[in-house]
């Protein structure tokens, strides 16, 4: 990846299940901040849990849904082995930004040819909050952790995203009375 994530100047993406790359972006101001706070390690390990995900068969990501539960499962896989804080773009959703999440997201869930890069990132959208993505799919995965205290992400590598949305997604979006 010949660039760094705004805002951490370090990037990683799982290629298969033998394949990792790092980006450890020279120009970026903020590369020295994410490194003394042990960014790249977590990204490591989160990269590490794709790779085992795509290892276990269930890499697979044809829906936004399976795309979110691959990233949860990553990112609450980094806090499984290094402890909290869990990666910062994993950040919780306030009131407001869960109003536009509750509305759009479940139309989008299982639509196979939604922008999942879109979700994910959300650079520059003026609707879906930064990082939407990765932060709907860390509390998805923590609802269905919540409800499983003895799972752990590293056991879950392949585990369908199918089985955990359908578990914790009426958690977070209950169906209406």
């Amino acid at each position: 990846v010949p660039w760094g994530i705004p805002g951490l100047g370090l990037n990683g993406m799982a290629h298969r299940a033998g394949l990792l790359t790092l980006t450890v972006d020279p120009d970026s101001p903020d590369r020295d901040r994410s490194l003394a706070e042990g960014l790249l390690r977590r990204i490591v390990a989160h990269e590490v849990h794709h790779c085992m995900r795509v290892r276990a068969g269930a890499g697979g990501r044809p829906t936004l849904g399976a795309a979110m539960v691959s990233e949860g499962l990553a990112d609450h896989f980094v806090v499984e082995v290094f402890g909290p804080p869990p990666p910062p773009w994993t950040a919780p959703f306030g009131d407001a930004e869960w109003a536009t999440i509750r509305e759009m997201a479940p139309a989008a869930r299982d639509d196979p040819g939604v922008n999942q890069a879109h979700w994910l990132f959300a650079r520059g959208d003026r609707i879906l909050p930064k990082w939407t993505g990765y932060r709907l799919g860390f509390a998805l995965v923590g609802a269905y952790l919540a409800a499983h205290p003895h799972a752990r992400p590293s056991a879950l590598a392949g585990a369908p995203a199918g089985s955990i949305l359908d578990e914790a997604w009426p958690r977070l979006f209950p169906a209406p009375e």
